[in-house]
């Protein structure tokens, strides 16, 4: 897969040398994501290799929302055809969780539910904000209303999980407990492979930037998030969860002298997909729609960050013809209609066509046609 991965992308001139610089490239980017890793988590090599070699020997209930596995530390004497590390932000987590209060930043920007780690940078991407400046940047019309209704969410309801329904009931000028913003344009998300527990996949970022360069209409990624506590992702696919797109990410910073719950949490604003029933009669692909309120704007909302589960990949459905006006930064933006692509890697074909494919004699056929 190293090689028939990228090979897929190249234009079949000069193959050896566009797969080589491809290689090299990949390594320069593992290699400064580890590093990145270490620094983010206040850790250094010793540190992990001591709680590697405390945890070596400890049994991981697949019952527990926490599994830890050993992480791969890369040695100078690592030779070139050996795997690349993989940052283990399942193990960066209960390190830092064994760590002496006060000796860590806080909140803790690495934390793992159930089968999924997330990790944001100890520094945002903004550090002080305004929330009608936010409003403004990201196009987020609703966002105080947003907040408003997930604080009142929070203070009457007697569970934490969020659902993304409904218009805000919440005016524009509605009074909020903070006026300030840190906002983070990233947030990694690593899972444990579908069918081994025990085993980690690589990290991958989602990202939610305002407009910037040639993302005119800023770039923001799609994700899974869970919506019903009684529901777990992976094993229950897509019952009790949600595909959305991830709009923003922020901790807000509350006001001198008012307390409330959400100090040290993160939250995010999501806008939801609908699934069509309508399928793709080859690919068998399901084709979503975004959720529109009563009055055509699209329904969106605050949840923790805590809910977000894995990353989905959506491709839009153009038609007979693409529109011209397309390119690869506005498409995901102007297309009113995608296809939930669950052939975009292992775990996602596992969790997503078993969900939608009653057929088991085609689910079988199409399981056998996954590469390896």
């Amino acid at each position: 897969m190293e090689v028939k991965n990228p090979a897929r992308s190249t234009n079949n001139n000069n193959y050896a040398p566009q797969i080589c610089r491809y290689l090299d490239r990949a390594d320069k980017c593992n290699r400064f994501d580890l590093a990145i890793g270490l620094l983010d988590g206040k850790l250094s090599v010793e540190d992990l290799e001591v709680v590697r070699e405390e945890h070596e020997d400890d049994d991981i209930d697949e019952d527990t929302d926490v599994e830890i596995v050993a992480m791969e530390i890369p040695s100078r004497a690592q030779q070139p055809d050996q795997p690349r590390p993989i940052t283990d932000y399942f193990m960066i987590t209960k390190m830092l969780q064994h760590k002496k209060a006060g000796s860590i930043p806080i909140p803790l920007c690495s934390f793992v539910v159930g089968r999924t780690a997330l990790h944001l940078t100890y520094d945002p991407s903004i550090r002080n904000i305004s929330v009608n400046e936010v409003a403004i940047m990201f196009n987020l019309p609703d966002l105080r209303p947003a907040l408003t209704n997930f604080l009142h969410h929070e203070e009457t309801s007697g569970h934490r999980v969020h659902a993304i329904s409904g218009p805000q009931r919440a005016g524009p000028e509605a009074e909020l407990p903070f006026d300030k913003l840190q906002v983070w344009f990233k947030i990694c998300l690593q899972e444990t492979d579908f069918h081994n527990a025990h085993k980690i996949d690589p990290a991958q970022t989602l990202n939610c930037a305002p407009p910037s360069g040639p993302w005119t209409l800023g770039c923001y990624d799609t994700v899974i998030i869970q919506t019903n506590a009684e529901q777990s992702w992976p094993t229950c696919g897509l019952s009790g969860h949600s595909v959305a797109q991830l709009r923003l990410l922020i901790r807000p910073i509350g006001k001198s002298g008012t307390p409330w719950s959400w100090e040290d949490k993160f939250i995010a604003y999501l806008q939801r997909f609908d699934i069509s029933s309508e399928r793709d009669p080859t690919t068998q692909l399901h084709v979503l729609r975004r959720s529109k309120c009563s009055n055509g704007s699209q329904m969106g909302d605050i949840i923790p960050v805590s809910q977000l589960r894995a990353p989905v990949h959506l491709v839009p459905r153009f038609g007979a013809t693409a529109d011209t006006h397309f390119t690869a930064y506005n498409s995901m933006e102007h297309a009113s209609e995608f296809w939930l692509n669950y052939f975009w890697d292992k775990n996602s074909f596992f969790v997503l066509s078993a969900e939608f494919i009653p057929d088991k004699q085609h689910f079988h056929a199409l399981k056998l046609s996954v590469p390896t």
